[in-house]
C-alpha cells in the first residue's frame, strides 16, 4: 500500500471499527440485559396481580359462605333432624338460600349441607346411594376447624370434568357440631383467566395448589390418568420460597419462572419464560443497530476519503513541483495556500528553489567569466604561437645563413690549400 492516504483511511477506518465493534457489543449487551430486568420486573408485578385476583375470587365465595351459615333459613334447617314439624317449609327456605347464593355467585357448582347423621342436602337436588358426607375430606378438616372455612385442593369433579374446590364450614347447635356445608366452586373462570394471560416471549403461566398439584400448565392433560412429573417446577417454589425468580429446564430448554404465593389459599401462581425466546426478542434491535454501525462505517469512509484527500491535496501539488525540478525547471513553484505542515512544506520548497536559481545565476555568471578568460587565454596563447612561429623560422634562417657562411669558409681554405 503505497499510497499516505490510503494508508490514513485505513487506520482511521480501523480504530472507528474497533470502537463502533466494542459499543455495539456493549450496546446489544446492554439492551438484552435491560430487556430481561424489565421483563421480569413487569412479570413479578403481574404474578402478583395474578394471585390477587384468585385470593380476591375465592375470598368473596368465603365471606358469602360466612353469611350464609348464619342466614336462619340454614340454620333452622338443622332442626328437621331433630323432629321439627315444619321439615316443608325449612326444605323451601334452605333451597332459597342455597338458590340465591348460587345466583348471586355464578361459579357455584354445588352446595351441600352435611349431617354427623349421614344425611345430606344437596341444591341443585341430587342423590349419591350410601353418600356418607362425614368420611369426605372437606368435612373432616371444616370439624377440625369450626370457626373457619376450611378449602380444599381442586380437584377434578367426576360430573363436570372441570376443575372444582370446595369450602366448607362446620355448623353448630348449642356448641355441639351438626354437620358441615360444602360448596363446590367451578375453578373454570380461573384457569380460562390464567391460562389465557398473555406473557409474549413464548412465556406460560402456571398454576399448583399447596401440595404441588397442577391446576394450570401447558404440559397438563387432565383426562390423562398419568399426570406428567412437574417435579421440577414445584421444586422451585417449596415451602421455604413463597416468591422469586429461579431458572430450570424443560423439555430441554432453558426457562425462567417467576413465582409468588397466594397466602390465604397456599396455591402458587407463576410465569415461565424460554430464554432463548427473550434473547431472540433483541434480535431485531441487534440487527437494526448493526444496520446502523455498518452504514455509519461506510459514511466514515466517505467522509474520511473526502477530507483526508482535500487535507493531503497540497501534497500532490508539492510532488509535481518537485517532478519539474527533477526535469530541470527550476522555475517550478508549489501554489499551496492552506498554512498547516503542509503550507510550510510549500513554502520552504519554493524557498529552496528560490535560492537554486539564484546559485545557478551565479554559477552561469562565473561560467562566462571563465569562458571569457579562457577565450583570452587563448588568443594570447595564439599570439604567442605566432611570434614562435615568427622567432622560429627567424633562428632556422640565421641558422641556415650560419651554416652557408660556414661552408663558405670551408670552401676558401680548401683553395688557399692548393
Amino acid at each position: 500500500m503505497k499510497s499516505i492516504k490510503a494508508k490514513i483511511i485505513l487506520s482511521v477506518f480501523l480504530l472507528f471499527f474497533v470502537i463502533l465493534t466494542s459499543i455495539n457489543l456493549v450496546v446489544n449487551n446492554q439492551i438484552q440485559k435491560q430487556t430481561k430486568n424489565m421483563l421480569l420486573n413487569q412479570s413479578e408485578v403481574a404474578v402478583k396481580e395474578m394471585g390477587r385476583s384468585i385470593e380476591n375470587f375465592m375470598l368473596q365465595y368465603e365471606k358469602a359462605l360466612y353469611l350464609l351459615t348464619n342466614n336462619p333459613a340454614v340454620t333452622e334447617f338443622i332442626e328437621t333432624q331433630y323432629g321439627t314439624e315444619d321439615e316443608a317449609i325449612l326444605n323451601r327456605r334452605i333451597e332459597m338460600a342455597f338458590a340465591d347464593y348460587m345466583e348471586q355467585l355464578p361459579a357455584t357448582d354445588l352446595i351441600y349441607f352435611g349431617f354427623d347423621n349421614k344425611y345430606t342436602k344437596f341444591v341443585p337436588h341430587l342423590e349419591i346411594p350410601g353418600f356418607d358426607p362425614t368420611t369426605r375430606v372437606w368435612y373432616t378438616e371444616a370439624s377440625a376447624q369450626l370457626d373457619q372455612v376450611v378449602w380444599s385442593d381442586p380437584y377434578i369433579d367426576a360430573a363436570s370434568g372441570g376443575y372444582v374446590i370446595t369450602a366448607s364450614k362446620a355448623m353448630l347447635r348449642n356448641n355441639t357440631l351438626v354437620g358441615v356445608i360444602g360448596v363446590d366452586i367451578s375453578l373454570e373462570n380461573i384457569t380460562e383467566s390464567v391460562s389465557q394471560s398473555d406473557f409474549g416471549f413464548e412465556g406460560y403461566p402456571f398454576l399448583f395448589d399447596s401440595n404441588g398439584g397442577a391446576i394450570v400448565h401447558p404440559l397438563l392433560v387432565p383426562e390423562s390418568e398419568e399426570m406428567t412429573d412437574l417435579s421440577y417446577l414445584t421444586a422451585l417454589f417449596s415451602q421455604e420460597k413463597s416468591a422469586g425468580v429461579e431458572r430450570y429446564t424443560e423439555n430441554g430448554s432453558k426457562m425462567i419462572g417467576i413465582f409468588n404465593e397466594i397466602p390465604h389459599l397456599g396455591w402458587t401462581v407463576g410465569v415461565s419464560f424460554k430464554e432463548d425466546a427473550i434473547v431472540d426478542s433483541t434480535s431485531g434491535t441487534s440487527k437494526l443497530i448493526n444496520i446502523i454501525f455498518v452504514l455509519a462505517e461506510v459514511l466514515i469512509i466517505v467522509i474520511l476519503w473526502f477530507f483526508i484527500s482535500k487535507i493531503i491535496s497540497p501534497l500532490s501539488i508539492i510532488r509535481s513541483a518537485m517532478d519539474h525540478v527533477a526535469e530541470g525547471d527550476l522555475n517550478a513553484h508549489a501554489d499551496v495556500k492552506s498554512k498547516d505542515e503542509f503550507g510550510q512544506l510549500a513554502d520552504n520548497f519554493n524557498v529552496m528553489t528560490s535560492k537554486v536559481r539564484d546559485i545557478m545565476k551565479v554559477v552561469n555568471q562565473s561560467v562566462d567569466e571563465v569562458r571569457l578568460s579562457a577565450e583570452g587565454l587563448s588568443a594570447s596563447a595564439e599570439e604567442t604561437n605566432a611570434v614562435s612561429e615568427q622567432m622560429a623560422g627567424a633562428i632556422d634562417d640565421i641558422a641556415s645563413g650560419l651554416r652557408n657562411l660556414l661552408m663558405m669558409r670551408k670552401m676558401s681554405r680548401k683553395r688557399l690549400t692548393c
